[in-house]
């Protein structure tokens, strides 16, 4: 959009500033997120048109600041609200308290610390604002209160102070008039902090005055305004507090109405339809319509790779998709309790690995679109390409000279790309034959193919538990104990408490000292009286291999190593060969891929500072049973260039070190190199085919994130496979040096008498681990196999 030839730059600046704000209210009518975009864009030009110092330059901050948080708020990228909080604080600096804007650029500012205090909970910020806050209501001409007051009650709100909040939301309703979208406005303010106190007091008064409020503000909204969606959207969840308590058939009508429209309305933001279809398939469920609340799982299983847009960068798609945690595993329980065993995989597999899939799926050539769309298929993989790289090579020259200038041009530019991948997808699916083009997995496209191993689902959901046993002909389903969830959570955590409190040293615990083993083999335990037994007694006859697909936090559990508590009883180590799929779908492009044994192994010991040194020289020696010439990084030659430029000349890479993982932010989990970590994120993005095996002998490399983004099975090993190697092996918590160095030297010679057979050389190895440590299974029963 280039100025107006001729313009004088402040006449050229507010004309560029009133077309952001025109396009806003566009947004707000339509939801339109170009028309946000595009506001964006002309709030930017404005703001670089003007000097520093020019009296209209804190508005144009403010403009600017606002509409990236409105930004924020559509589509979730948390640096636009790094931008917008750094923008919106330096109008507020650049302004007098005298001003006439003073009032509403504090309000601004105010929404914009209010997000960041949701995603960081830190209140010195929010005190500051709501502090302002009440300055500003002070000063703010009568036109001026009511957006003022109702910012302030927000902010009350968040900071605990209810029944002030409450006074303040009163009176920006107050200051409004009768009715109209101002008023409407401001009731959701008042109505959504009643239903908050109600949270807190269980006053059904409380209750009964947010729902009456919202009730007035939809009356007063337009059904295509987003703050229609935001009201009806609050107003569903009061309808469902009141129906817990009090059965009441029509509330529960009512806010299912609501959340089916809040799905279905295109206009709205994605992420606030795929909320609406959640809350509505979890309150149908509670009323046991099953068949309603199916579809409701459905609709917003199938609106979650546009939650994770691709216009976001990898940590931002994270935390979205964490407010969804659980949804796959209720979405799978709903499906099988109404008779549909096939759905149930495929809702698991659209609902779960939602990042991995949009990898596979930028990386796959489609046959069938190159054939009907040549020329949008080659569009299409022009783009994939472009946003399937690390964040900085998508970044151009900066689009503002503001806080956040090169960052802001790297984020434009991705956006804009991810815009113009939806068009693209939206022509491809109008041709005849690819309608239903990447929107949603089929059972045949992700089942193992004819003589391929069975993978083994364990699904828990407070709904039912289940047993998936997929095969390349049948599935069948044994039904869990009722009560798993909690047991699940229960075991996860003794888990953690097991191998977290383990002593650090060559070996295990000593007996005296061996709390940890006693609390893991009662899980080993648990596990094999609960799930696994079952599972291989549901196994077809003969068979002696076995994938597990946990569900959830499920994943945290060694179910490979389930044993009967006596030393003589059976147990899955003894009974079969296992293997760990993250997805179905990452199982079966596994077996897809093709090694290349022409090159050798890559050796990585680093010695990154402040960690204690390992062993991992011992392990060089033990590498030899890979059959293949060796190159060793150590110490200093060991840092992250060094190691993202040797991968591409190896097959396979061995990694003696330390690695760490967070279960709240799984995607930075990491191999620590010697100059720095080098993260999951960054690891799932690299491409090296045709490379045979990882074997990370690190800590925690085969652990993924805890409730709220266990489904997105975010592992070292399962970005390793994702950036090109068949087979990964990792542990799921630390072990001891010693052991370490035992698992690699018996590994390799399992190998070495079985070439190509690392699951089988595993099992191996595990076994020889569990004889010699008998006694302490936090010491053998860690390590684990994932792939074909």
């Amino acid at each position: 959009m280039p100025s107006p030839p001729g313009s004088p730059t402040p006449r050229a600046a507010a004309i560029w500033s009133s077309l952001a704000t025109a396009l806003q209210m566009d947004f707000l009518r339509t939801a339109d997120p170009q028309a946000l975009d595009l506001a964006v864009s002309a709030a930017r030009r404005a703001l670089d048109l003007l000097p520093q110092g020019h009296i209209e330059h804190d508005v144009s901050l403010s403009i600017l600041g606002n509409l990236l948080v409105g930004r924020f708020g559509a589509v979730g990228a948390e640096a636009d609200l790094a931008e917008a909080n750094a923008l919106l604080a330096e109008s507020i600096a650049q302004s007098s308290p005298e001003g006439f804007a003073w009032p509403i650029l504090i309000s601004q500012y105010a929404g914009g610390v209010m997000d960041q205090y949701a995603l960081t909970g830190d209140t010195a910020e929010l005190e500051r604002a709501a502090a302002l806050l009440e300055t500003a209501l002070r000063k703010a001409p009568l036109q001026d209160r009511p957006v003022v007051a109702n910012a302030l009650g927000a902010a009350l709100a968040r900071l605990g102070h209810l029944d002030r909040s409450i006074s303040a939301h009163r009176e920006a309703v107050a200051g409004t008039g009768a009715g109209g979208p101002s008023t409407g406005a401001a009731q959701i303010g008042l109505g959504s902090t009643y239903l908050h106190r109600y949270t807190v007091t269980g006053d059904p008064a409380d209750l009964d005055a947010g729902i009456a409020e919202l009730t007035s503000a939809l009356a007063n909204l337009s059904r295509r305004h987003l703050p229609y969606v935001h009201a009806a959207a609050a107003l569903g969840k009061g309808l469902s507090l009141r129906y817990a308590v009090g059965r009441d058939p029509g509330d529960a009508s009512l806010a299912l109405a609501l959340f089916r429209a809040g799905a279905a309305n295109e206009s709205a933001p994605t992420l606030d339809r795929a909320t609406s279809a959640a809350a509505w398939a979890r309150l149908a469920e509670s009323m046991n319509v099953l068949d309603d609340a199916l579809t409701g799982y459905e609709t917003a299983a199938a609106l979650l790779d546009l939650v994770a847009w691709r216009g976001l960068p990898p940590a931002d798609r994270e935390r979205v998709l964490a407010g969804f945690g659980g949804l796959a595993a209720a979405a799978a329980a709903c499906a099988l309790a109404t008779g549909h065993p096939e759905r149930a995989v495929e809702l698991l597999e659209q609902a779960r690995g939602v990042l991995l899939a949009q990898l596979i799926d930028d990386r796959s050539a489609d046959a069938r679109v190159r054939r009907l769309a040549p020329a949008l298929a080659k569009r299409l993989a022009r783009l994939n390409g472009l946003l399937d790289t690390p964040d900085d090579p998508i970044a151009r020259p900066p689009l503002t000279m503001g806080p956040m200038g090169d960052d802001a041009g790297a984020r434009e530019r991705r956006m804009t790309l991810a815009r113009e991948r939806e068009t693209v997808l939206a022509e491809l699916r109008k041709v005849p034959g690819l309608e239903d083009f990447l929107l949603r997995p089929r059972l045949d496209q992700v089942r193992p193919k004819r003589g391929d191993g069975p993978v083994v689902i364990v699904n828990v959901a407070p709904l039912r538990s289940d047993l998936i046993v997929v095969t390349d002909r049948d599935l069948t389903v044994v039904e869990l104990p009722g009560d798993l969830p909690d047991q699940v959570v229960v075991q996860a955590d003794t888990v953690l408490a097991a191998t977290s409190d383990a002593p650090a040293g060559e070996t295990p615990a000593q007996p005296a000292d061996a709390s940890g083993d006693e609390l893991m083999a009662g899980v080993l335990d648990w596990l094999w009286h609960t799930i696994c037994g079952p599972a291989l007694a549901a196994l077809p006859p003969g068979t002696d291999r076995v994938w597990w697909c946990p569900i959830g936090v499920t994943a945290l559990l060694p179910l490979h190593a389930a044993a009967f508590a006596h030393a003589d009883g059976p147990s899955v180590l003894d009974s079969v060969v296992s293997s760990y799929a993250p997805t179905l779908r990452v199982l079966r492009r596994s077996r897809e891929l093709v090694t290349d044994r022409r090159n050798g192994m890559l050796a990585v010991l680093p010695e990154p500072p402040g960690h204690p040194k390992l062993s991992g020289a011992d392990e060089i020696g033990e590498l030899a049973g890979a059959g293949l010439p060796i190159t060793t990084l150590i110490g200093s030659a060991a840092g992250r260039a060094d190691v993202l430029a040797a991968l591409p000349d190896h097959t396979w890479l061995h990694f003696a070190g330390h690695g760490k993982q967070d279960l709240t932010d799984p995607g930075s989990g990491s191999l620590l190199l010697t100059d720095g970590p080098l993260t999951i994120r960054e690891m799932v993005r690299q491409r090296h085919p045709g490379g045979t095996a990882a074997f990370l002998s690190s800590c925690e490399s085969a652990a993924g994130g805890g409730p709220d983004l266990a489904d997105e099975v975010l592992t070292m090993v399962t970005a390793l496979q994702l950036a090109g190697f068949r087979h990964s092996i990792g542990t799921l918590w630390a072990i001891p040096d010693l052991v370490a160095v035992n698992l690699v030297e018996w590994f390799y010679a399992a190998y070495e008498k079985h070439p190509g057979d690392l699951s089988g050389a595993l099992r191996e190895a595990t076994l020889r681990l569990r004889h010699r440590y008998a006694g302490h299974p936090t010491a053998w029963a860690g390590a684990v196999h994932v792939g074909p």
